[in-house]
């Protein structure tokens, strides 16, 4: 078969990782005689693994539409080769007979995270990153004893016989590494997420320097959570985790809230933020938490020397997480900060 056109996107409403396909088939220049109807009865995505294929999952046929030269409403009169294609009824006439017949595909697979992890595995072998999917269609095709006779023809009722063996398509779908990541694992991967923003404090010329510090740790909350999906690496994501914590220390340092310690570098001061936030428990809630975060951050594989790692297997969804813990500790602090600025002011 020849593919005219295919489409591969995310299933954008599934309660698990999915992929469409919808494709547009044709059968002339095939094996599939002119005479013959292909009758699709099953299809089945694999991954390119070498020169083999491995099985990822079944894919699930949502729409199946045959159609060739002539689609009629109703039944013809004359002789003819049908077959009923959702709502249409499909006419071959057996004078004249054309190449071949198209078919509109549509199919879904479901995904399960061992599979997208295998695919992933697969992905960063090729030098491009890109991942190869192979599409396989099983399917018998169907004749007419309308065209095996004179007499044949004189009869009522027109009857499609299957032929055999089972026959087999293989399609190949390449999907470019940039739009991998962008478009599917970003939706496999995420949710709904809620919009935070981070404000930065308006602070007076003296503490201009803080402020370019916070500045910084947002940039750098924005880049862990971007290299997660641009790399699908642990150490990008971290080192950026790491920097953005930093930053938000050092910003912290001019306002009292944060020091400098010879032994570990800049630290949170939970006496001093306990005064800002006005509660103990919220204090050392926040200290405690970005101290561990930034602990964890140190202990992962850095970009340029990987074998920097524990034995301990974070995942990416579970880093997304992480990034999302700092997000919210750091925009609890900054708009604390916002806020008694606003309560000074008026």
């Amino acid at each position: 078969m020849k593919v005219e056109n295919i489409t591969v996107k995310p299933c954008r409403e599934a309660l698990q990782p999915c992929i469409e396909f919808d494709l547009n088939l044709d059968t002339s220049g095939s094996i599939i005689a002119s005479e013959e109807i292909p009758h699709i009865v099953g299809v089945t995505l694999y991954i390119a693994d070498g020169g083999r294929k491995t099985l990822l999952a079944p894919c699930i046929i949502e729409y199946l539409n045959i159609y060739g030269p002539e689609i009629m409403p109703q039944q013809p009169r004359s002789p003819a080769i049908m077959i009923s294609a959702r709502n249409y009824v499909i006419q071959k006439s057996v004078e004249g007979r054309t190449p071949g017949y198209n078919l509109q595909l549509k199919c879904k697979t479901l995904l399960t995270r061992g599979a997208l992890r295998f695919i992933e595995n697969k992905r960063r072998l090729r030098e491009d990153r890109s991942v190869e999917l192979v599409l396989t269609l099983r399917y018998y095709t169907l004749t007419s004893i309308a065209t095996q006779g004179a007499d044949s023809l004189r009869m009522p009722r027109h009857f499609l016989l299957m032929t055999q063996p089972l026959r087999e398509e293989t399609i190949t779908i390449t999907i470019d590494g940039y739009r991998w990541v962008k478009e599917f694992l970003s939706t496999f991967l995420l949710a709904e997420y809620d919009v935070v923003e981070l404000p930065i404090p308006k602070l007076n010329e003296a503490n201009q320097i803080a402020q370019e510090h916070l500045r910084r740790s947002i940039e750098a909350l924005r880049t862990a959570r971007t290299a997660i999906y641009e790399t699908l690496m642990i150490g990008p994501a971290f080192t950026a985790l790491r920097n953005a914590i930093n930053e938000l220390c050092e910003g912290l340092i001019p306002l009292g809230l944060a020091e400098r310690v010879s032994t570990v570098g800049c630290k949170f001061s939970e006496d001093a933020i306990k005064q800002h936030m006005g509660d103990e428990e919220l204090a050392k809630l926040i200290t405690e938490t970005l101290t561990k975060l930034k602990s964890i951050t140190q202990k992962a594989p850095e970009p340029t020397a990987p074998h920097i790692s524990t034995e301990r297997q974070i995942q990416l969804h579970q880093i997304e997480s992480l990034i999302g813990i700092a997000t919210y500790l750091t925009n609890l602090i900054l708009k604390t900060i916002t806020e008694k600025q606003f309560q000074i002011e008026s």
